[in-house]
């Protein structure tokens, strides 16, 4: 068997979080790795869902080192991959890419052996995995956040993600005792609403802001959360401030949680000596792939530190993240999109089979994931869809 060709597709549709929620417009690359047998496998990066533009160069840069070779050496290809842009691409968009193509040849190989992707990366460690609802803005006025929490709780879900602050509301621009009180405010609320049970998150997004908070303010709204006992707190500060999540974990029993923006394993490595983390979050989408995020996971486990993969995926990717979950006793939380989209709902296999807020694992070979190419036409790319940071 041989890779005849590596194509990427660009594609754009709706999504929405919350069934009140605003819809916004996205995209993402679809990567297709084909056989000379005629067979194929999917994956897509998620830096595409940020600066889709820039993908298609990416895919035919590493396109050369795969063409004529045998897929099932997966290793290999990796190392080749990323020992061709190893100057410029050890992190970013480029192992994003490299982690989209890693992903389609694990898909690849597990449909050349008839099995779901799981049983290739050590069968099912957890026979169910509990999902929580990510990706929801606290929406102004209140009542709205509080109709979508209570949305997701009548869904089955168990826990469920918000973010600090308000939708339209710019970081960085309220005084210190105006964003405690608001943040302590809204998670008693939350607490009200869904009781003892139900398990929040919070997101912090620190690191894709201009003005982020300080290390003062972090641990403010962290001590601010100690009475309502949140599952954890996702990036309170910059992805740069390792110390400060240290100090973070250390003068507050919040937990605390971050990964999804690092750069790659060093980046965790790091993090990992400072005793910086409760909980890591690396995107298979995003940090070099299955392989590498293995490594990830791996190293997360020697230090007995949580594992809750970030995998908010438009399409193929949010696949792959759940088959790592279930082959790793360490992932037994992931999120997952509340509403998944007319792109997930396309690239599927079989549908998703949720109970009382537990995934169950999928049974189709490979990921789970079907090329249709009907697909490019029914999901249109639209250019400057992809999602800015900061400010602007």
């Amino acid at each position: 068997m041989k890779i005849v060709d590596v194509q990427c597709h660009l594609l754009t549709c709706p999504q929405r979080f919350a069934e009140d929620g605003p819809v916004s417009t996205s995209s993402s690359a679809l990567v297709r790795i084909v056989t000379d047998e005629g067979s194929y496998g999917l994956g897509d990066p998620l830096s595409a869902y940020h600066v889709p533009e820039a993908i298609p160069a990416l895919v035919e840069f590493y396109k050369k080192e795969l063409l004529g070779e045998d897929p099932l050496r997966i290793s290999h290809l990796w190392r080749k991959m990323y020992s061709a842009s190893l100057f410029w691409g050890r992190s970013g968009a480029a192992l994003s890419v490299i982690a989209a193509l890693d992903n389609a040849l694990w898909d690849l190989k597990a449909k050349a052996h008839g099995v779901p992707l799981y049983q290739l990366l050590g069968g099912l460690a957890n026979e169910r995995v509990r999902v929580y609802a990510t990706g929801s803005s606290c929406l102004l006025p209140f009542e709205k956040t509080l109709a979508a929490v209570r949305s997701y709780v009548s869904a089955g879900f168990s826990a469920f993600k918000l973010g600090t602050g308000y939708l339209g509301q710019p970081y960085g621009r309220l005084s210190l005792e105006t964003t405690i009180h608001q943040e302590a405010d809204k998670i008693a609320a939350l607490r009200q609403a869904v009781g003892p049970d139900i398990d929040i998150i919070i997101d912090g997004h620190q690191g894709a802001v201009t003005r982020p908070w300080s290390r003062k303010t972090a641990l403010a709204v962290a001590k601010a959360m100690e009475p309502h006992h949140v599952l954890f707190f996702e990036e309170p500060l910059p992805f740069n401030d390792p110390e400060g999540y240290a100090l973070l974990r250390q003068e507050s029993s919040t937990p605390i949680a971050a990964g999804e923006g690092f750069l790659g394993l060093y980046d965790f490595a790091h993090y990992f000596r400072l005793n910086a983390l409760d909980i890591a979050q690396p995107d298979v989408g995003f940090h070099g792939g299955i392989t590498e995020t293995l490594r990830i996971i791996a190293a997360a486990e020697s230090q007995n530190i949580g594992v809750v993969l970030h995998n908010p995926s438009l399409g193929a990717g949010m696949m792959h993240g759940l088959h790592l979950a279930f082959a790793r006793h360490a992932c037994e939380l992931i999120e997952i999109m509340p509403i998944r989209t007319a792109l997930h709902q396309a690239v599927l296999a079989e549908p998703l089979h949720f109970e009382g807020g537990w995934l169950k694992a999928p049974t189709k070979p490979g990921a789970g994931l079907v090329w249709h190419d009907e697909l490019p036409k029914q999901f249109p790319f639209i250019p400057g869809t992809g999602e800015r940071q900061g400010e602007g």
